[in-house]
């Protein structure tokens, strides 16, 4: 082997132990960073005409499971999908109160239907006909109070549809930026972990807000 083969191959190898010796200090330094994700260093022989010129660096790539990846995305969407759901069903619910107590809505037109029923056995009692009258007016008057909070209901969530519909189309605007980093650093060689980095945390809250595939 000639000398410039040999310190050829020296070089290469300093250089790859290097970049080796960065990666596994970022690894160490970031072993308790939210969202940082291990990474490791590709390396292949390098290869001048035929003769063996030590070896290069090819890319430093996040150790992640795309399978895995992917399936957490459709859960966390899911979850919290069903989670907004529930807790607007949950508030609707407890506008009408409690169906184990008298208090319960429902329960306004079982006395509505009482009084009527007591009053049809004496038509002439004045003060039946001014409990029937009064718990028609009980009932009528809880349910525009209901019916007016439900329409509260519906503007918040119409308003928080609109906030996450601006925070989804932010979020995928910074993705796309991330993209073309990330498109960049593979052409150069360069780590893109970073920045991938980055994008798997805008990803994530990406998908409490839609469903992400």
């Amino acid at each position: 082997m000639s000398l410039t083969a040999t310190l050829k191959s020296a070089s290469t190898g300093l250089a790859a132990s290097q970049i080796g010796l960065r990666t596994v200090s970022d690894n160490i330094a970031n072993v308790n960073t939210p969202g940082y994700v291990r990474k490791t260093v590709d390396q292949a022989p390098l290869v001048v005409n035929g003769t063996g010129m030590g070896v290069q660096v090819t890319g430093v790539k996040r150790v992640t499971d795309q399978y895995l990846q992917l399936a957490t995305l459709t859960a966390t969407s899911d979850s919290s999908r069903w989670h907004v759901v529930s807790q607007y069903l949950d508030n609707a619910q407890s506008l009408f109160g409690d169906p184990a107590k008298e208090s319960f809505f429902f329960n306004r037109l079982d006395t509505v239907y009482t009084s009527f029923s007591k009053l049809a056995d004496d038509p002439s009692s004045s003060l039946l006909r001014s409990q029937a009258i009064s718990h028609v007016e009980d009932f009528l008057s809880e349910a525009g109070r209901i019916n007016d909070q439900l329409s509260e209901l519906r503007n918040s969530v119409d308003a928080q549809i609109i906030a996450n519909v601006d925070r989804a189309n932010q979020l995928l605007a910074q993705i796309n930026d991330l993209n073309a980093d990330i498109s960049r650093a593979k052409v150069t060689g360069t780590d893109s972990s970073g920045s991938e980095n980055i994008q798997s945390q805008l990803m994530d809250e990406l998908s409490t807000l839609m469903d992400v595939q």
